[in-house]
């Protein structure tokens, strides 16, 4: 009778402890879920719940630092009560999807694989961060518990691109200044234009179109770009036909005055030479001696000297 009762005793006592160990019969489906939804759906649960229950969460494998929680699924989500103390444990089993990291940098790759809560693992040595993936252990996609290793080949990047050719650009197109001189402003003004050129008058007291062009810059016949800026001085309007004919008189005035001079200085020196290098053989009467032409034989240079009557020869001597 006694052993009865220590049977008894013994599957009520079991049966005590599977029952306080129970699963919730409304506790949701975790499998597929992402690690963020699954502990907003067990704490939507709680609060539904008549008696008030704590959760305890248990990560199978524990989530690496730097991994995204956006990245990471729950696999299998497992939970039992406990009643007498009012806890629901929960063990999340995790996995997270391989990404596909050929073309990436050992850099990127690295950065990748961290943030999925996957591990990197070079299977040859990368010459630099910037070198290539181009083979994977793990196919792109495969579901894989958190934590896994990841073997990475690499390759060395592509050479940088030859620098581009330096491109030979058109030679500027050039117009010629035209001549503006002595020609009213406002025609001036227009003859500039005509050759794409821009234009501008410093007038000296008068009206804009006032006056003549006295002078230019850049000077007739420059070649220059399209649009470069003409700039003249103008004449006062009521003085432009005196002072431009006044000009040229002045001018040509000058020019009959330095031709004189030239010769008449050319005159003197010859006299002077005359007298003072050349034996004259046959007496001269009239007029002053001129050199007509010379002719150099050796040391000995003969001078014909041009006179008002004839000419005569010199010998001896070398004219200025």
């Amino acid at each position: 009778m006694a052993v009865l009762l220590v049977c008894l005793s013994f599957a009520m006592s079991g049966i005590a402890s599977r029952s306080a160990m129970a699963r919730p019969e409304d506790l949701p489906a975790l499998s597929g879920m992402k690690l963020d939804e699954a502990t907003e759906a067990l704490n939507t649960w709680r609060q539904n719940q008549e008696r008030e229950w704590q959760v305890d969460i248990t990560h199978e494998p524990e989530v690496p630092d730097g991994a995204n929680r956006d990245l990471i699924l729950v696999h299998e989500g497992e939970g039992s009560g406990d009643a007498p103390t009012g806890t629901l444990y929960v063990t999340l089993v995790l996995e997270t999807k391989v990404p596909d990291l050929k073309g990436q940098t050992w850099e990127e790759a690295r950065r990748t694989l961290r943030e999925h809560g996957l591990t990197p693992k070079a299977e040859s040595t990368p010459g630099g961060d910037d070198w290539l993936v181009t083979t994977q252990s793990l196919r792109p996609g495969a579901l894989v518990r958190l934590n896994e290793e990841v073997g990475l080949g690499f390759k060395p990047p592509p050479p940088p691109p030859p620098p581009p050719r330096p491109t030979r650009s058109p030679p500027p197109r050039l117009v010629r200044v035209p001549t503006v001189l002595g020609m009213p402003i406002a025609e001036a003004r227009q003859t500039a234009r005509k050759a794409k050129l821009q234009f501008e008058s410093r007038p000296s007291g008068q009206r804009r179109d006032a006056g003549r062009v006295l002078w230019q810059t850049p000077l007739p016949g420059a070649l220059v770009r399209p649009g470069t800026r003409v700039a003249v001085v103008a004449s006062p309007a009521i003085l432009t036909p005196w002072l431009v004919t006044g000009s040229l008189v002045v001018v040509l005035w000058l020019l009959l005055t330095v031709t004189r001079a030239v010769r008449a200085n050319r005159a003197r020196r010859e006299r002077e030479w005359i007298h003072q290098h050349v034996q004259i053989k046959s007496q001269v009467t009239l007029g002053e001696p001129r050199i007509e032409s010379r002719e150099e034989q050796g040391h000995s240079v003969t001078v014909v000297l041009q006179k008002d009557r004839g000419s005569q020869v010199f010998e001896k001597g070398t004219p200025p």
